[in-house]
């Protein structure tokens, strides 16, 4: 780790005595603010974090507590972390893509039938980039790698971890409202570190996750998936010691009927292509990408009917086509279980962690999440996401 830091030190402080970078303050771009209206019906709103984890502005925290707190909506909530070289600034293109993205899904939702109104975005910002070394490519400022996936951690075990408790206390009385959370890159690693400290919480929440691309690896991801599973383990220990006497009740017969259901909780959705995370990443810290680990892979995934027809496919089975529309014309986002027959996929498909393999027709590189492809696919998920919780 020493080394480590002392080759991101000199780095930095070459490209600083040659002018050549530039240095982002750890600071907020948003004023205390209420959502603003996106696309043709939803809203957004934007809380900041510190690399050091506190909240900039509480008042905003109360603000997006108000604002979401509404107990006679139903609408869905969509959450996404920025990354690596990304901050809240108005200018940001994480900020800007994810703007257009909830009006996207507002369309498939539409055409899905889902029956929402609106959906209410939130935009966790933190600064993701404190040097720009101003080099021709962006990969050969890898060194700054070191520093932010520590304030990654930071985010994720305070800032990010109060934003997320408040959700699901939200939607613990809510408990109809779809909520969805998105991390990508270092977002993704701040999430994960803020998923692990929650996962006390009740798993019946219903909340899905959802890391793009993320910047964490398998040795960081060790017993996430037993501690999910067992979390699911007690609750249904619980309904079985009540069911004597609790059995005719609404609540019951409610968590039984979603606990014994194929569910996910989060899912990791990793480009083939990311050579930012599949090498670099490799490189600088110990263990495999957990994206790239075989041995935990649980699906792939890919874009069908374009060239190719999408499979007759079956949600409880190996296969599952999302529908999805791409600049092609319509098509699907067909999601595969591994496994060496139909069981073993199906084993897959109930794990409460699914890491999807994503091919080249969804996403080419680390930073490919919002073109016209990923980005359907992604409204795709989360569109399902949608659905499933709203049935709940």
């Amino acid at each position: 780790m020493k080394a480590r830091t002392i080759i991101a030190a000199l780095a930095i402080l070459g490209c600083l005595a040659g002018s050549g970078c530039v240095s982002y303050p750890d600071k907020a771009y948003w004023d205390v603010h209420d959502a603003r209206q996106v696309g043709s019906r939803s809203q957004l709103m934007a809380i900041e974090v510190s690399e050091k984890g506190a909240i900039f502005h509480p008042e905003q925290r109360e603000r997006m507590r108000r604002w979401l707190g509404d107990e006679s909506t139903r609408e869905p909530i969509v959450v996404f972390v920025n990354g690596w070289h990304h901050d809240a600034s108005q200018d940001d293109r994480n900020l800007r893509d994810f703007t257009g993205f909830l009006g996207k899904l507002e369309s498939r939702l539409d055409e899905a039938g889902v029956p929402v109104d609106s959906v209410d975005g939130l935009y966790v910002g933190w600064r993701g980039d404190e040097y720009d070394l101003r080099l021709p490519a962006q990969w050969l400022d890898f060194p700054t790698i070191w520093p932010r996936k520590r304030a990654s951690t930071e985010v994720g075990r305070n800032g990010l971890k109060e934003i997320v408790a408040i959700l699901q206390e939200l939607q613990g009385r809510q408990s109809a409202r779809p909520l969805v959370i998105i991390g990508h890159s270092l977002g993704g690693s701040a999430l994960f570190q803020a998923m692990r400290l929650n996962l006390s919480g009740p798993a019946l929440d219903g909340s899905e996750y959802i890391m793009l691309n993320p910047a964490v690896s398998e040795l960081e991801f060790e017993g996430l998936q037993t501690e999910l599973k067992n979390a699911f383990a007690a609750q249904r220990a619980a309904l079985a010691q009540a069911e004597g006497t609790a059995a005719d009740t609404a609540e019951y017969q409610r968590q039984r009927e979603f606990l014994d259901r194929d569910y996910r909780k989060l899912v990791v959705l990793q480009a083939q292509g990311d050579t930012a995370v599949g090498f670099l990443h490799r490189l600088a810290f110990k263990g495999t990408p957990i994206g790239f680990s075989e041995s935990r892979q649980t699906h792939t995934a890919q874009i069908c009917g374009i060239g190719a027809p999408c499979p007759e496919t079956d949600w409880r089975g190996c296969q599952r086509t999302v529908p999805a529309r791409v600049p092609a014309g319509r098509a699907g986002f067909l999601i595969t279980a591994r496994g060496a027959d139909a069981e073993e996929c199906r084993e897959s498909t109930r794990e409460p962690v699914w890491v999807i393999a994503g091919r080249d027709t969804v996403s080419r590189s680390h930073n490919d999440i919002f073109n016209d492809v990923q980005a359907d696919a992604l409204a795709a998920l989360v569109v399902d996401s949608i659905e499933r919780q709203a049935r709940r």
